[in-house]
């Protein structure tokens, strides 16, 4: 798991108390598990310390050790956050992107691909749809075309 760091610090505040939590549905008790024990890598230029098997990068080679780390790794690796989301497609390092669609309008917030001006061909893999009427989309990142080309 790659997360920035605002998404790191909402996850470690609400998932370390979820795995234990009775009151909660059993998903959310599992998922709080994984976070908790997964290893995890926080990019952050401000935070210095991380509890929950996290590993700290940041600086301006950021980027650089995350594409060292997915060359060094099998296996697949999340990333949770929206700059960081679109800085990782910007250098080519995301394969595929899972989008989740949560059925309420908040009015405001970042969004989730911000500063990005080159169209880019998803075909798509997985659709489901959850309670509540949230849904999943699974794209395979196809093409990255040039933005004059449009």
């Amino acid at each position: 798991m790659v997360q920035g760091r605002v998404i790191y610090e909402v996850m470690e505040e609400s998932q370390p108390r979820a795995r234990d939590d009775a009151s909660l549905p059993d998903i959310l008790r599992e998922y709080g598990e994984i976070w908790t024990s997964k290893p995890k890598v926080l990019v952050s230029r401000t935070r210095r310390s991380a509890d929950h098997n996290t590993r700290i990068i940041g600086g301006d080679d950021a980027i650089e050790q995350l594409a060292a780390l997915r060359a060094q790794t099998e296996g697949t690796i999340s990333v949770g956050g929206a700059a960081l989301a679109t800085q990782l497609l910007r250098a080519g390092l995301l394969d595929e992107l899972l989008l989740c669609t949560h059925p309420a309008i908040l009015g405001f917030g970042r969004p989730l691909f911000d500063d990005y001006d080159v169209p880019i061909e998803l075909e798509l893999l997985e659709q489901r749809t959850f309670e509540r009427g949230v849904t999943l989309h699974r794209y395979a990142i196809q093409d990255v075309r040039e933005a004059s080309s449009c």
